[in-house]
């Protein structure tokens, strides 16, 4: 769905979409630490690690102090491999 709403089934709002793809666009899961998606908190270095699946490969971008500037830095990859498909953190 373009617009991000699952109940508009118009012909106007839908595209075709890989499974990979698709992913790409949902919101983040409950109950992770962090409200933005491909981030978790990393205990030992006590920041924010960056990472994402691509064709079935965990890509790794980094860890961050900031959430906010880790949650740019998961839209900055991930905008680059999905483009049009990515729904954005920030």
């Amino acid at each position: 769905h373009i617009n991000g709403i699952r109940s508009d089934n118009t012909i106007e709002n839908l595209r075709e979409a890989t499974t990979q793809q698709n992913n790409f666009n949902r919101k983040p899961k409950n109950g992770i630490s962090s409200k933005y998606k491909g981030l978790s908190w990393h205990k030992r270095n006590k920041k924010w690690q960056v990472q994402y699946q691509l064709n079935g490969n965990m890509i790794y971008v980094g860890l961050y102090e900031c959430e906010i500037e880790a949650a740019k830095a998961y839209d900055e990859a991930v905008r680059k491999h999905q483009g049009e498909f990515m729904k954005a953190n920030v």
